[in-house]
């Protein structure tokens, strides 16, 4: 009986060797360090890096049509991208180290969490020789990218007239980022812009505010490289990316004295009247009258007494022959007290811009019905103490009389 079972686990042994993979694993190596198989210490990796495999393998027979896979499973957006990589196929002799390079890219925006990288050696007929490793994405300590710059025109844009570039910045790092520089500017124009993100919290993004170039009237119609660099961490990294503007050609350059008729800023009643806590409306209206698309923005003072802002935008783009309408809005503060105040907005066409002054009369607040009931309670005392006083010196006088 024993002999029987014995001849049964041989046969059973060879029938399993017959299809395992006829190799061995000498080691792999990750951005050159060597790696564990099932450790339990982890390998910590950065998301944003590319990083090389070196996977070295021994056949113990001869080998055709060979690969070396090496991937890690768990992305979310890995029906999209993976993370992997795989050698060509390769015909492998017995006894022979095979050392095979590979190249992953850990994405921007994989979890930070602990995952497997697998390494997997097959041919087209025996079992894959399989190995795990354990790593640790984890997050670089500044990080940040250009997530997408918009541009309002998008593309083209015609020579007078200007291009509204807004950014979107992501910070991946996990230090926040405070006091982001954003700077578009095009090099063969000369002509650039800045603006500032306060901050952008680990793991989230920001918009800029709109940045505004202005395209000389008389720039050369061609396509010109649009640049944006970020500064970040206390500005000593930088991040850059670059689009085409397609600029094309506009009114005459040679006289201005027409697009300065062109333009026409109405500005409403620039003074309101309201109560504490209420928003006054402020209504400004740009005119275009000329060929070209022109830009027009309102910049106000911030005050103490109460909140400033512009809708839709602090800046638009006014095609030609057409008009456009902003409202500076005034949240007077609750406790504001009653009287007149001024403040003042920059208007700004291109590259001329005023100081308009603005004027808030505030009014106290209505009396309240409980007010108004004391006092008609107070005139009507007063009005039966008149007339009893009235009564008592009549009566007298008739008295007397008689």
């Amino acid at each position: 009986m024993k002999k029987r079972l014995m001849f049964i686990l041989l046969v059973l042994v060879l029938a399993v060797s017959a299809f395992a993979f006829p190799g061995t694993l000498e080691s792999v190596k990750f951005d050159g360090t060597t790696l564990t198989s099932d450790s339990i210490n982890k390998l910590n990796v950065e998301r944003g890096e590319e990083y090389e495999i070196k996977v070295a393998f021994t056949p113990g027979v001869d080998l055709d049509d060979v690969e070396v896979e090496a991937f890690i499973s768990g992305y979310e957006y890995s029906d999209d991208e993976r993370i992997s990589d795989r050698s060509g196929v390769f015909d492998a002799d017995a006894n022979t180290t095979y050392v095979k390079k590979l190249k992953i890219r850990i994405p921007d925006d994989a979890d930070e969490d602990s995952y497997k990288l697998r390494i997997i050696v097959s041919d087209r007929h025996n079992s894959p020789l399989v190995a795990n490793f354990n790593l640790k994405i984890g997050l670089q300590r500044h990080d940040v990218k250009i997530k997408d710059v918009i541009l309002n025109p998008n593309g083209i844009v015609e020579a007078g007239s200007a291009v509204i570039a807004t950014v979107r910045v992501d910070n991946d790092g996990e230090k926040d980022e405070k006091d982001v520089r954003v700077e578009v500017s095009i090099p063969k124009l000369g002509v650039s812009d800045v603006e500032y993100i306060d901050e952008i919290e680990s793991d989230d993004e920001e918009n800029t505010e709109e940045i505004f170039l202005r395209i000389p009237r008389c720039a050369a119609p061609g396509v010109y490289d649009l640049n944006v660099e970020v500064a970040y961490s206390g500005r000593h990294k930088t991040v850059s990316a670059k689009k085409s503007v397609q600029v094309v050609a506009g009114e005459d350059c040679g006289d201005s004295s027409s697009e300065e008729q062109a333009s026409v800023v109405l500005v409403g009643l620039q003074s309101q009247t309201g109560k504490p806590g209420e928003t006054l409306v402020y209504p400004i209206t740009f005119s275009n009258n000329g060929k070209n698309s022109k830009m027009f923005s309102v910049s106000a003072e911030s005050v103490e007494w109460a909140d400033v802002s512009v809708t839709p935008s602090n800046a638009v783009v006014v095609p030609g022959k057409d008009s456009k309408v902003v409202y500076l809005n005034l949240k007077l503060n609750d406790d504001i007290e009653a009287g007149s105040r001024v403040f003042y907005a920059n208007i700004a066409s291109d590259d001329k811009s005023e100081n308009v002054a603005f004027t808030a009369n505030v009014v106290a607040e209505s009396s309240s019905p409980a007010g108004w009931l004391e006092f008609i309670v107070i005139v009507l005392v007063v009005a039966i103490i008149v007339l009893g006083l009235i009564v008592f010196f009549r009566s007298r006088d008739e008295k007397e009389y008689y």
